[in-house]
This record gives C-alpha cells, structure tokens and sequence, in this order.
C-alpha cells in the first residue's frame, strides 16, 4: 500500500509534509521533488491548478471560469450562503459577479491537500470605491474527475461592502 499524503502547509521557507499511517513528517527545502517522497502526484498538482483556476477569476471571463467546474459543482459564498448547484445556476451568478468585479486579482498564499481535493488560503485585492480592498479568505475546495464538484468560500467583506455603499451615496 503506498502512503498517501495527508496534509501540507509551509512554514518559513521549507515545506513540511505528513504522510498518513506512517506518521512521518518530512522537511525539505522548496526546490527539492516532493513526488519523489511520496509517489503521489494527485496531491501535488493542486498549486498549478489554483494558479490556473484563480487567474481564470480576473477579467471578466465567465466562460473560462466555469472550465474548472464540474457540471454538477455546488458553489457558496459570503453572498450566497445557500450556494449554487450545477451550471444552469452557477454560469448567471459568475456572470453577474465577474460584470461587477473585472479588475480583482487572487493569490494562493498556501494550498492544504485533503481527501478529495484542498483548502486554499488567499489573498485578494478588490478595486472598490476608489480604492483597493486587501482581503484574506479561504476555500475548500472537493474535486471529481479532475474538476471542482464543491466550492465553499469563507471571508469577512464587511470592508468590502463598507466601500461599496460609498460610491452608492
């Protein structure tokens, strides 16, 4: 049985690996091939996927957004708490979203393996009244099929909707 890959996260500048049923924690330096210790590439491929997906947020390209979700994805946000299922309501809401918001930009801080996919921690700056919001949040995030089925989006946008209702009044 090969040992699967519980959990990454990196601290300072080298990244720590734990490798389930062996409880083993790994030390490296970035530069060094996490494959060749755990034999599993699934779980590595998560940054060059967040990297893609995250990109795909920015400039107002609905369509290219929804090539990372599976037919069936569900999505919530802070916004909509009660989600969005499948592309027929997912595409209208990434539509109006991405209309609204063109110029944001989102940046992986640290990417989390777990069982069915990751948990990403972001950064994003949000163009909004006249200025631009820093936030940090994060997402769990379930694959199949190499697609996203589950999408959970957790952050505070209290500053972000403060600036908002400036520009309103």
């Amino acid at each position: 049985m090969q040992p699967k890959l519980q959990a990454a996260a990196c601290i300072g500048r080298f990244q720590c690996l734990y490798i389930k049923n062996l409880s083993i924690y790994f030390f490296i330096q970035p530069s060094f091939s996490i494959f060749a210790l755990t034999g599993n590439l699934k779980h590595m491929n998560y940054e060059n996927f967040c990297k893609k997906w995250l990109a795909a947020w920015t400039g107002n390209r609905p369509m290219d957004l929804m090539k990372f979700y599976h037919p069936e994805a569900y999505y919530s946000d802070p916004a909509k708490r009660d989600g969005r299922q499948g592309y027929r309501q997912l595409l209208p809401y990434f539509e109006k979203l991405l209309a609204m918001n063109p110029d944001w930009k989102w940046h992986a801080e640290e990417v989390i393996s777990i069982e069915n996919g990751f948990i990403l921690k972001w950064k994003a700056s949000i163009p909004a009244g006249g200025k631009v919001i820093h936030e940090t949040g994060l997402d769990i995030v379930e694959l199949k099929d190499g697609l996203i089925i589950r999408n959970e989006v957790y952050f505070d946008r209290t500053k972000w909707m403060e600036a908002l209702k400036k520009v309103a009044v």
